[in-house]
Protein backbone atom coordinates (compact mmCIF):
# COMPACT_ATOMS: atom_id res chain seq x y z
CA UNK A 1 0.00 0.00 0.00
CA UNK A 2 1.05 3.24 -1.12
CA UNK A 3 -0.87 5.65 0.40
CA UNK A 4 -4.56 6.45 2.14
CA UNK A 5 -7.28 8.55 0.72
CA UNK A 6 -9.82 10.06 3.78
CA UNK A 7 -13.54 10.25 2.61
CA UNK A 8 -16.66 10.61 4.26
CA UNK A 9 -19.87 8.27 4.92
CA UNK A 10 -23.33 9.31 3.30
CA UNK A 11 -24.09 11.10 6.92
CA UNK A 12 -20.77 13.31 6.66
CA UNK A 13 -19.54 12.36 10.11
CA UNK A 14 -17.70 8.96 9.87
CA UNK A 15 -14.53 9.36 8.18
CA UNK A 16 -13.80 6.26 5.60
CA UNK A 17 -9.89 5.55 4.80
CA UNK A 18 -9.36 4.00 1.23
CA UNK A 19 -6.21 2.55 0.41
CA UNK A 20 -3.99 3.35 -2.77
CA UNK A 21 -1.47 1.48 -4.57
CA UNK A 22 0.66 2.77 -7.55
CA UNK A 23 1.45 -0.41 -10.15
CA UNK A 24 3.54 -0.19 -12.93
CA UNK A 25 1.20 -2.31 -15.07
CA UNK A 26 -1.90 -0.41 -17.09
CA UNK A 27 -4.60 -2.83 -15.90
CA UNK A 28 -5.54 -3.39 -12.60
CA UNK A 29 -3.89 -7.34 -11.54
CA UNK A 30 -5.18 -9.68 -9.51
CA UNK A 31 -2.31 -9.53 -6.83
CA UNK A 32 -2.94 -5.40 -7.03
CA UNK A 33 -6.68 -6.01 -6.15
CA UNK A 34 -5.61 -8.63 -3.28
CA UNK A 35 -2.93 -5.93 -1.94
CA UNK A 36 -5.97 -3.46 -1.93
CA UNK A 37 -8.24 -6.01 -0.26
CA UNK A 38 -6.00 -6.81 2.86
CA UNK A 39 -5.02 -2.87 3.14
CA UNK A 40 -8.87 -2.05 3.38
CA UNK A 41 -9.20 -5.12 5.84
CA UNK A 42 -6.26 -4.10 7.83
CA UNK A 43 -7.07 -0.15 7.71
CA UNK A 44 -10.95 -0.94 8.46
CA UNK A 45 -9.45 -2.98 12.03
CA UNK A 46 -7.76 0.54 12.81
CA UNK A 47 -10.20 2.50 11.66
CA UNK A 48 -13.20 0.65 12.66
CA UNK A 49 -15.17 0.95 9.03
CA UNK A 50 -13.73 -1.38 6.36
CA UNK A 51 -13.90 0.23 2.74
CA UNK A 52 -14.98 -1.09 0.22
CA UNK A 53 -13.57 0.42 -2.61
CA UNK A 54 -10.20 1.19 -3.40
CA UNK A 55 -7.39 3.31 -5.66
CA UNK A 56 -5.15 2.31 -8.12
CA UNK A 57 -2.95 4.43 -9.85
CA UNK A 58 -1.99 2.72 -13.10
CA UNK A 59 0.76 2.97 -16.07
CA UNK A 60 2.86 5.60 -17.37
CA UNK A 61 0.09 7.87 -17.55
CA UNK A 62 -0.69 7.40 -13.99
CA UNK A 63 -3.97 7.04 -14.34
CA UNK A 64 -6.60 6.86 -11.49
CA UNK A 65 -9.28 3.82 -10.99
CA UNK A 66 -11.56 2.98 -8.49
CA UNK A 67 -11.43 -0.63 -7.14
CA UNK A 68 -14.87 -2.51 -6.07
CA UNK A 69 -12.97 -4.97 -3.50
CA UNK A 70 -16.49 -6.68 -2.20
CA UNK A 71 -15.23 -10.04 -3.35
CA UNK A 72 -11.50 -9.94 -2.61
CA UNK A 73 -12.52 -8.97 0.43
CA UNK A 74 -14.76 -11.73 1.50
CA UNK A 75 -11.88 -14.24 0.22
CA UNK A 76 -9.14 -12.85 2.38
CA UNK A 77 -11.53 -12.45 5.14
CA UNK A 78 -12.37 -16.26 4.83
CA UNK A 79 -8.35 -17.43 4.35
CA UNK A 80 -7.47 -15.43 7.69
CA UNK A 81 -10.33 -17.11 9.51
CA UNK A 82 -8.85 -20.35 8.46
CA UNK A 83 -5.39 -19.53 9.08
CA UNK A 84 -6.27 -18.44 12.59
CA UNK A 85 -8.46 -21.59 13.30
CA UNK A 86 -5.04 -23.44 11.85
CA UNK A 87 -2.82 -21.11 14.40
CA UNK A 88 -5.31 -21.92 17.31
CA UNK A 89 -5.49 -25.65 16.72
CA UNK A 90 -1.19 -25.65 16.73
CA UNK A 91 -1.65 -23.96 20.18
CA UNK A 92 -3.91 -26.69 21.52
CA UNK A 93 -1.98 -29.31 20.52
CA UNK A 94 1.18 -27.81 22.32
CA UNK A 95 -1.17 -26.92 25.28
CA UNK A 96 -1.33 -29.80 28.29
CA UNK A 97 -0.48 -30.29 32.04
CA UNK A 98 2.84 -32.04 33.23
CA UNK A 99 4.21 -33.03 36.24
CA UNK A 100 5.78 -29.38 37.07
CA UNK A 101 2.49 -27.83 37.30
CA UNK A 102 2.30 -27.89 40.70
CA UNK A 103 5.24 -25.19 40.67
CA UNK A 104 3.48 -23.07 38.27
CA UNK A 105 1.91 -19.89 39.41
CA UNK A 106 -1.03 -20.27 36.60
CA UNK A 107 -1.77 -24.26 37.36
CA UNK A 108 -5.14 -23.04 38.26
CA UNK A 109 -6.09 -21.48 35.30
CA UNK A 110 -4.08 -24.69 32.88
CA UNK A 111 -6.26 -27.07 34.83
CA UNK A 112 -9.22 -24.86 34.30
CA UNK A 113 -8.46 -24.96 31.06
CA UNK A 114 -8.05 -28.75 30.30
CA UNK A 115 -10.98 -29.42 32.29
CA UNK A 116 -13.34 -26.95 29.75
CA UNK A 117 -11.38 -28.85 26.69
CA UNK A 118 -11.39 -32.35 28.18
CA UNK A 119 -7.92 -32.41 27.34
CA UNK A 120 -6.08 -36.21 27.33
CA UNK A 121 -3.01 -34.56 29.81
CA UNK A 122 -5.67 -34.80 32.34
CA UNK A 123 -5.06 -38.70 32.49
CA UNK A 124 -1.69 -38.22 35.13
CA UNK A 125 1.01 -40.08 34.11
CA UNK A 126 0.48 -39.87 29.70
CA UNK A 127 3.34 -39.25 28.13
CA UNK A 128 4.11 -36.92 25.09
CA UNK A 129 4.60 -39.65 22.73
CA UNK A 130 1.50 -41.22 23.70
CA UNK A 131 -0.28 -37.89 22.91
CA UNK A 132 0.70 -37.30 19.49
CA UNK A 133 -0.30 -41.08 19.10
CA UNK A 134 -3.43 -40.33 19.65
CA UNK A 135 -3.77 -37.26 18.34
CA UNK A 136 -2.69 -38.88 15.02
CA UNK A 137 -5.74 -41.05 15.43
CA UNK A 138 -8.25 -38.00 16.09
CA UNK A 139 -8.32 -38.55 19.53
CA UNK A 140 -8.37 -35.23 21.51
CA UNK A 141 -10.33 -35.66 24.36
CA UNK A 142 -10.88 -38.08 27.82
CA UNK A 143 -14.30 -39.00 26.42
CA UNK A 144 -13.13 -39.87 23.35
CA UNK A 145 -10.83 -42.09 24.32
CA UNK A 146 -13.18 -43.80 26.32
CA UNK A 147 -14.91 -45.04 24.04
CA UNK A 148 -12.18 -46.85 22.65
CA UNK A 149 -11.99 -49.22 25.50
CA UNK A 150 -12.24 -52.74 24.66
CA UNK A 151 -12.60 -55.52 27.29
CA UNK A 152 -10.19 -58.72 26.64
CA UNK A 153 -12.38 -61.76 26.24
CA UNK A 154 -9.95 -64.28 26.07
CA UNK A 155 -9.94 -66.58 29.11
CA UNK A 156 -6.13 -66.66 28.71
CA UNK A 157 -3.42 -65.24 30.85
CA UNK A 158 -1.81 -61.87 29.53
CA UNK A 159 -0.23 -59.89 31.49
CA UNK A 160 -1.68 -56.52 32.71
CA UNK A 161 -1.17 -53.15 30.95
CA UNK A 162 0.43 -51.26 33.17
CA UNK A 163 -1.64 -48.07 32.13
CA UNK A 164 -4.88 -48.71 30.40
CA UNK A 165 -5.43 -44.91 29.67
CA UNK A 166 -8.48 -45.86 27.78
CA UNK A 167 -10.50 -47.78 30.77
CA UNK A 168 -8.92 -44.57 32.74
CA UNK A 169 -11.09 -42.60 30.66
CA UNK A 170 -13.86 -44.79 30.97
CA UNK A 171 -14.10 -44.53 34.67
CA UNK A 172 -13.77 -41.01 34.64
CA UNK A 173 -16.92 -40.46 32.66
CA UNK A 174 -18.85 -42.75 33.86
CA UNK A 175 -17.90 -41.83 37.46
CA UNK A 176 -16.88 -45.69 38.24
CA UNK A 177 -14.02 -47.73 39.42
CA UNK A 178 -12.81 -50.77 37.38
CA UNK A 179 -10.89 -54.01 38.53
CA UNK A 180 -8.83 -55.19 35.69
CA UNK A 181 -8.64 -58.75 37.42
CA UNK A 182 -9.84 -59.87 41.00
CA UNK A 183 -6.74 -59.60 43.65
CA UNK A 184 -4.98 -62.69 44.53
CA UNK A 185 -4.92 -62.80 48.61
CA UNK A 186 -2.43 -64.85 49.66
CA UNK A 187 -3.27 -66.46 53.35
CA UNK A 188 -0.61 -67.70 56.11
CA UNK A 189 -1.01 -69.59 59.34
CA UNK A 190 1.25 -66.52 60.83
CA UNK A 191 -0.51 -63.05 60.50
CA UNK A 192 1.33 -59.63 61.58
CA UNK A 193 -0.52 -56.86 61.95
CA UNK A 194 0.96 -53.14 61.81
CA UNK A 195 -1.12 -50.56 63.21
CA UNK A 196 -0.20 -46.64 63.32
CA UNK A 197 -1.25 -43.95 64.66
CA UNK A 198 -0.72 -40.01 64.72
CA UNK A 199 -1.87 -36.37 63.44
CA UNK A 200 -1.03 -35.90 60.33
CA UNK A 201 -1.43 -32.18 60.44
CA UNK A 202 0.73 -32.05 63.03
CA UNK A 203 3.86 -34.62 61.63
CA UNK A 204 3.49 -36.43 65.12
CA UNK A 205 3.29 -40.60 65.52
CA UNK A 206 2.15 -41.27 69.23
CA UNK A 207 1.18 -45.21 68.33
CA UNK A 208 3.19 -47.84 66.24
CA UNK A 209 1.83 -51.72 67.34
CA UNK A 210 2.67 -54.84 65.98
CA UNK A 211 0.46 -57.32 66.43
CA UNK A 212 1.99 -61.26 65.55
Amino acid sequence: MDGIEKSFLADGRRPIYSPLLIALSAQPSVLARKTLALASIITGKLAGVVPKRGVLIVGPSQQRITVNLSHEILVLEKAIREVKRMIDADKEALFRLNNHCSECTFSGSCRKKAVEIDHLSLLNGISEKELKKLNGKGIFSVTQLSYTFRPRRSRRIVPTVKNNYALRALAIREKKTYIVERPKLSTFSTLIFLDIEGLPDRDFVYLIALCI
